[in-house]
């Protein structure tokens, strides 16, 4: 069971978007402060629900309006793993969006590109929460992201 948008109100975490093309790619970019290909990622600000972060994040980091965006999962991030850990990621689907997806934070990620689902694994090094949503497209999520 997925958690309402309500209950992500007021938790520090972090938004990941899922953006797919009309050829069912993801999104991922290179992210050069922390060496490691993600989809994009923001921090969900104090008081906002999640969803709207991925409506805000969608636009400061890609230039794009998002018009639906779904939440898909909450998952934790597990303290021990590093310095930025035990925190909460809500996983967003960007179902529909307005304009041309560009790379609005230059200083942050040197590339962006579409990647086949199936390909996703095979960059490396990836960030946690994309390990995690690569993991779950070839299993439960694939005909959701890709339908």
């Amino acid at each position: 069971m997925k958690p309402s948008a309500d209950c992500m109100r007021n938790r520090s975490g972090t938004v990941a978007l899922l953006v797919a093309d009309d050829e069912h790619r993801l999104l991922v970019l290179w992210h050069e402060k922390y060496r490691f290909w993600t989809v994009p990622l923001g921090k969900i600000e104090d008081g906002e629900i999640d969803v709207r972060a991925a409506h805000r994040e969608a636009f400061e980091e890609l230039g794009i309006v998002s018009e639906k965006v779904d939440l898909i999962e909450t998952i934790h991030k597990p303290a021990d793993l590093d310095e930025y850990s035990d925190i909460f990621i809500s996983i967003c689907q960007v179902k529909s969006y307005k304009g041309e997806i560009e790379n609005r934070e230059p200083h942050k990620h040197r590339e962006l590109h579409f990647v086949h689902i199936d390909e996703i694994e095979h960059l490396q090094p990836l960030s946690y929460p994309t390990w995690v949503i690569a993991g779950k497209l070839n299993s439960a999520w694939r005909t959701e992201i890709v339908s």
